[in-house]
């Protein structure tokens, strides 16, 4: 079975080689994630589904992690159909493969990338993610000319659920990054290639 680099593994190679090695091939090896570790990715995960409620109308993608080429078609038909906002939407270059946590087709055809965040600010690593996110659409034939973080709102009052959420403009942080991903990814890709050490 062919190995993609993904949004997360693609973090992981920036840190380390090694780990993306082992993500990629020797997963069971890996501390098992517990504890804090687990509840954020949780509380990361119903943060994104809350964040659906900003998008009403918007084109969900039915997300199975075991038949992720089924989501990257399901993507394509919803983009050829007309859909102006598409949730976890799926799209690949080569083994390069991503799902964007939301995609508003724009005026003149192009794309604006939205990542939801559960942090309270925009991070650095948040740019990185999108310029990668960005690199594929662009080079699967969809140009992006906006990128946005979805972040939580500390001054947000409880029951109002729109208001917890912060959309910062990160376009021209994303720009300025983007130059970096293809040369970022020449020691990665060897690496999803069975036998790779």
């Amino acid at each position: 079975m062919p190995k993609y680099l993904s949004k997360s593994s693609y973090m992981a190679g920036l840190e380390c080689p090694k780990r993306l090695w082992q993500i990629l091939w020797d997963r069971n090896s890996a501390a098992p994630m517990g504890g804090m570790g687990e509840l954020l990715t949780k509380i990361g995960t119903q943060f994104g589904e809350l964040a659906h409620g900003l998008f009403p109308g918007a084109t969900l993608i039915n997300i199975d992690i075991f038949n992720l080429d089924a989501a990257v078609e399901d993507t394509r038909l919803a983009i050829d159909y007309g859909a102006s906002v598409i949730l976890e939407a799926a799209f690949q270059h080569g083994q390069c493969r991503i799902l964007a946590d939301v995609v508003e087709r724009q005026a003149d055809g192009s794309w604006h990338l939205i990542e939801v965040k559960s942090s309270s600010s925009v991070k650095d690593d948040h740019i990185i993610d999108l310029a990668y996110q960005k690199w594929v659409m662009m080079q699967a034939g969809y140009p992006v000319s906006r990128c946005s973080v979805i972040h939580a709102n500390k001054e947000a009052v409880w029951p109002n659920v729109l208001e917890i959420f912060t959309q910062v403009d990160v376009s021209d942080e994303v720009d300025n990054q983007y130059g970096q991903v293809e040369t970022s990814l020449a020691p990665m890709l060897p690496l999803l290639q069975v036998g790779a050490e």
